[in-house]
């Protein structure tokens, strides 16, 4: 079983992470209690469930250095029996006051004390400071939702981008689930030669018409490239 545990500081970013594990393959559980860790992870082996991502985070050790040693244990005898990586998500601490201000939420840590989040971030980052210390950290101060995902995916992902083609006609309208539209009305239409009117894109006869043209060419260059620069971010 491949496992990735997912940490960090509240607003680094730890949802948006587990998001992009889950579009990639990997069932994913949000924060999992240290003393549920081990058992949920024998329980969804015997599922048959092969890639697993797990958020641990302050919560997960209810502000306990105890549990977060405990949690340091259990790391331990799983990396004896599986693959398992570990990421800390961190951000400058300017910016995540900035990020709980936008989204008002409270800190997990506040429990109505009245503390500032500047001080509850300090207080997170020194309990959560031994799991950092065993982590591979990614530091999302300059980065956007977007950006963190498409991060997350090119780190882990074994497929790569998949990318579905669709050909439609724009009088039956555009399809709503697409990235990117690409308007090939600019090229020669076989619609208009009576001996391929009845044929489709996969008739040779339409793949020849088209493909004689050398603007055709220029035109599937220039949106492969640009798909190139563009897909990964």
């Amino acid at each position: 079983m491949n496992i990735v545990i997912i940490s960090g500081l509240s607003g680094a970013g730890k949802s948006t992470a587990a998001s992009a594990f889950e579009d990639i393959g990997y069932f994913t559980v949000e924060n999992v209690p240290v003393e549920f860790f081990s058992p949920i992870i024998e329980k969804l082996k015997d599922q048959s469930i092969d890639k697993l991502a797990l958020v641990i985070d302050i919560r997960s050790v209810r502000g306990k250095p105890s549990l977060v040693k405990q949690f340091l244990n259990e790391i331990e005898l799983m990396k004896q029996k599986y693959d398992v990586n570990i990421l800390f998500l961190a951000a400058d601490r300017n910016v995540l006051i900035e990020r709980f201000a936008l989204t008002r939420r409270l800190h997990p840590l506040s429990k109505g004390k009245g503390f500032s989040i500047d001080a509850l971030l300090r207080r997170e980052e020194e309990i959560l400071s031994p799991i950092k210390a065993i982590s591979r950290v990614i530091d999302t101060t300059n980065f956007s939702v977007r950006k963190l995902r498409s991060y997350i995916i090119q780190l882990f992902s074994t497929e790569g981008l998949i990318f579905i083609l669709e050909s439609f006609g724009f009088k039956f309208g555009v399809p709503r689930d697409v990235d990117m539209i690409f308007d090939a009305r600019i090229l020669n239409n076989p619609f208009y030669d009576e001996n391929l009117r009845a044929l489709s894109g996969l008739d040779k006869a339409v793949r020849e018409f088209l493909t004689k043209d050398e603007y055709t060419s220029w035109f599937v260059q220039h949106i492969t490239r640009f798909i190139l620069i563009s897909a990964p971010r």
